[in-house]
């Protein structure tokens, strides 16, 4: 119990700092997804995101820095869902952190045939 509780918060502890809710809601439909195939999904963000996480494990989100073409600097995030054990409508949250402290919620639905 003690090691789910640290796990919590440590996973956590950047979001509660901000307790104002959610900034913004970005919705994403994937659409049909295999059963054992994972589906990716990638998003561009140009305002510095800082901390990435999801309240699941069959989430794989990590945010990486590289330059667009005109040398400015962009973040994305790079969402990997393993669909194993989901049957039909599914629905996931990964959780942003920006740098001004808003909490960016993406929402990945999609179906699993």
């Amino acid at each position: 119990m003690r090691k789910l509780i640290v796990l919590f918060l440590l996973v956590c502890a950047p979001f509660l700092a901000y307790p104002k809710g959610i900034d913004r809601l970005m919705e994403f439909d994937l659409g049909k997804i295999p059963p054992h195939k994972s589906a990716l999904y990638r998003h561009e963000f140009h305002e510095e995101i800082v901390n990435v996480t999801s309240l699941c494990e069959c989430i794989k989100a990590h945010v990486y820095k590289q330059y667009d073409h005109g040398n400015e600097p962009m973040y994305v995030v790079s969402i990997e869902f393993d669909p194993s054990g989901y049957n039909g409508e599914v629905s996931q949250d990964v959780l942003l952190l920006d740098s001004k402290g808003n909490l960016i919620t993406m929402r990945l639905k999609m179906f699993v045939e």
